[in-house]
């Protein structure tokens, strides 16, 4: 069973005390001592600056260094065994979409816990987690094992309180929030036997996850487009105008209209002079769309 434990939703903490803080203070091998980070975490999660931060550094990495993020995570920062990371939900409207199916994939298998992670909600209802028990001790290995699954609880990331997932003989299937999303989470560099991969509805053993390729710089893009500012307008239109892919300046232009979409009709007039006949064709139509709305 998760632990929830109730927060604060006005205290703030900087991402570097709290890193300290758990790196001098919290037992890492002590799940009370981690849970009693909870407060900490959320305190650094109320931060509404802190995804942004991270998300504008990564940027300028992605796009000067051509290196592509996984799909949904941001890292924030860590320790010696541990790090704090920020993880991109989408709801279930948006997941069923092809766009968003590299992050849907985590939603379809579930995954037994073998390691401590303290997780609270940032953005968004929050994502839910559906739990179940099961025997590590009774699994052989095989592809297709049949698993043995009693379902628990189920438990949402929200912001008025921070969940610690413990391995200890549990399955843990995402469940797709109602909106888009983003929790903040401690993760714990200690192995507590095998990772198992379940397809909780058959309830079958699963050689390894679904490989969750790496992203498209156009999910970071999208990621920009839904919690930007203005410093990210100037990251995206640095972007729309010269980066050599036409996906990437097209997913440019989307995110921009995003963040301002007053000017969604100047954007896409713009776009429409991209030199790829691709993002000037899409520029049309949406243009054309605004037209008849």
């Amino acid at each position: 069973m998760a632990l929830t434990i109730p927060c604060s939703k006005a205290n703030l903490m900087s991402l570097g005390d709290f890193i300290e803080y758990v790196e001098s203070k919290i037992d890492r091998k002590d799940a009370n001592s981690i849970a009693s980070a909870a407060p900490m975490l959320r305190a650094v999660a109320n931060d509404p600056q802190l995804i942004l931060t991270a998300l504008h550094q990564q940027m300028r990495e992605t796009f000067a260094q051509r290196r592509l993020p996984t799909t949904q995570v941001v890292v924030l920062g860590g320790g010696s065994d541990f790090y704090v990371r920020a993880d991109v939900w989408p709801s279930a409207d948006a997941a069923a979409k092809p766009v968003y199916r590299e992050q849907a994939e985590a939603y379809r298998f579930g995954i037994a816990q073998s390691f401590p992670c303290l997780m609270t909600g940032h953005h968004g209802p929050g994502l839910i987690h559906d739990l179940y028990a099961y025997d590590p001790g009774a699994i052989i290995g095989y592809v297709g094992e049949p698993v043995d699954l009693a379902f628990i609880e189920r438990v949402q990331l929200t912001t008025d309180a921070a969940v610690l997932f413990l391995p200890q003989g549990e399955v843990v299937q995402r469940i797709p929030p109602e909106a888009y999303s983003i929790s903040v989470g401690l993760m714990i560099f200690r192995e507590s036997g095998e990772q198992h991969y379940i397809d909780v509805k058959s309830r079958v053993l699963l050689e390894s996850a679904p490989v969750l390729p790496h992203a498209r710089r156009s999910a970071l893009l999208r990621l920009a487009g839904l919690i930007g500012d203005e410093n990210t307008q100037q990251y995206l239109d640095d972007i729309a105008k010269n980066n050599p892919c036409a996906r990437t300046r097209l997913a440019a232009y989307e995110a921009l209209v995003n963040i301002m979409p007053v000017q969604s009709a100047a954007l896409w007039m713009r776009a429409t002079r991209d030199p790829a006949t691709a993002v000037q064709r899409h520029a049309q139509h949406k243009l054309s769309s605004l037209r008849d709305d």
